[in-house]
């Protein structure tokens, strides 16, 4: 009798348990196209849940409890986006769009050396413009 008790209590905890766990779904695009974003990494936090994106941009990600946590969303060549959640967040699809940024190098230097121990010969490599 008392096995059965515990079994019955375990079985009960654990329904709860899986009831706490809230799943997120969503959708993130580009907002200059409405193109969605592939292999956006999307973050609970606190916590250690991630995802990426799929080729449609969608995403599922399960959280234990919604309570003060933040969805951030990155990928590059695109600026981060932060929502807020709480309980009351919505059980429906999510849409994030994402801003383009441009990740642009000012200035690169390559420079080479022919190991040779007589060479006497320069090569100059240039970019034409």
């Amino acid at each position: 009798m008392t096995r059965l008790r515990f079994i019955m209590c375990l079985l009960c905890c654990w329904a709860l348990h899986l009831q706490a766990q809230v799943t997120l779904c969503g959708v993130v695009t580009d907002s200059s196209d409405g193109e969605p974003v592939e292999f956006a990494t999307v973050t609970l936090h606190p916590g250690e849940q991630w995802c990426m994106t799929d080729r449609e941009g969608a995403f599922t990600i399960k959280a234990n409890s919604l309570a003060k946590t933040m969805l951030r969303v990155t990928c590059v060549g695109y600026e981060p986006v932060e929502v807020s959640l709480d309980q009351a967040a919505p059980r429906d699809t999510l849409r994030l769009s994402m801003r383009p940024s441009s990740l642009q190098l000012e200035q690169v230097i390559v420079t080479a050396q022919r190991k040779s121990e007589n060479a006497t010969t320069s090569y100059l490599i240039d970019r034409q413009e």
